[in-house]
């Protein structure tokens, strides 16, 4: 980092400890998230703005979220079959273990913007984390009216999970409520959650959305 002699370092989607931060504004001005929120967990809107008065641009900032927030909006209204169905991200871990991703993750976030809730279960069991983990054993937890599998950084990851026989039992992977992020730039997307990503994330996965929410429980 000293190597690049930055004006600037921003640290707002990673977790920074005291001695990391000590060690970053010595090499520059580091800005990092709010306190306010656990690790990974400020919002897109609060890093948006958090960098657009470090940078004086308060304005283009607020019109930037406006702008998005407008698209994630016109999305909902258009679809009112998203409107309070539960929904819980995904993603293959280690091992035959599996993450589940906290309501204050970006990617649940992104999904509750559009009107699905996450169940209070995953909120209780993922805490001030960002994700859990769970084995198959506990694929109840995800048994939702659409879950989303973010597995673009996890070639093959789609035939393993759907082939699994505890998966296939279960009632969302029977009717094909299930909602498979294979693509790795879509993965990403909605895995940042930037001001920039958000409105690609919206567009490739809204139809799939609207194709899960639409089968019956």
């Amino acid at each position: 980092m000293a190597k690049l002699d930055p004006d600037l370092i921003l640290a707002l989607y990673i977790d920074v400890d005291d001695d990391a931060y000590q060690r970053l504004s010595a090499i520059a001005p580091t800005v990092t998230t709010s306190p306010d929120y656990p690790d990974f967990g400020m919002p897109w809107q609060d890093a948006v703005r958090i960098v657009g008065t470090t940078l004086g641009e308060d304005e283009k900032a607020n019109q930037l979220v406006a702008g998005v927030e407008d698209l994630v909006a016109q999305q909902r209204a258009a679809h009112p079959e998203f409107e309070g169905k539960t929904v819980a991200v995904a993603e293959l871990g280690d091992a035959g273990s599996f993450y589940v991703r906290s309501p204050n993750d970006p990617r649940s976030r992104l999904m509750t913007s559009l009107g699905f809730v996450v169940p209070e279960q995953i909120a209780q069991l993922a805490g001030d984390q960002d994700a859990f983990t769970i084995s198959k054993e506990q694929f109840d937890i995800v048994d939702v009216d659409v879950l989303v599998w973010n597995v673009g950084s996890s070639p093959g990851a789609e035939a393993k999970i759907a082939a699994d026989p505890v998966y296939q039992s279960l009632p969302v992977a029977k009717a094909g409520r299930a909602v498979f992020v294979d693509d790795p730039t879509v993965s990403g997307a909605i895995t940042w959650g930037t001001v920039l990503s958000l409105p690609y994330a919206v567009e490739a996965l809204v139809p799939k959305l609207a194709d899960a929410a639409a089968k019956p429980a």
